[in-house]
């Protein structure tokens, strides 16, 4: 989470070797390494559905949650520090913000088991995600019903 934080990045695990060059060779290396097993649920989030300017949400192990907006494609961070902790597959982020632990209770929901990543598929977490990171980081994004 710190490293998430000090990087400006959403990430996580599911380390292959050698450094992937590509999503699909880090695909090929996945599949080699790890089977079909959970990884690929996460690493496809990470990957190849997230895109520039979606929202997404973290929190810390004391249940602080954390809203940025993503800012680019997908990198495999080989750095020591990213190994260390699991977190090599990222997304890079516009500003991180502190949201607290006060959010809609559909945002809390998708922390509880299963993948560390996934798509929320609720429409008014969605809504709540636009008002909070609009209000939060002074922008205008509109928000659909």
């Amino acid at each position: 989470m710190k490293l998430c934080l000090k990087q400006g990045v959403v990430g996580v695990g599911w380390q292959v070797s050698p450094k992937p060059r590509s999503a699909e060779d880090y695909f090929k290396l996945g599949r080699e390494k790890y089977g079909d097993r959970a990884w690929k649920t996460a690493a496809h989030a990470i990957v190849r559905d997230m895109a520039e300017d979606d929202l997404v949400w973290f929190r810390n192990p004391l249940g602080v949650y954390y809203l940025g907006q993503v800012s680019g494609d997908w990198e495999y961070r080989n750095k020591r520090k990213n190994r260390d902790i699991d977190i090599v597959n990222v997304r890079p982020c516009k500003k991180i913000y502190t949201v607290g632990t006060t959010v809609d209770d559909k945002i809390i929901s998708n922390f509880i088991g299963g993948q560390a990543v996934r798509r929320i598929r609720n429409n008014r977490a969605r809504r709540f995600s636009v008002v909070k990171f609009n209000e939060i980081a002074g922008e205008n994004i509109p928000v659909s019903y």
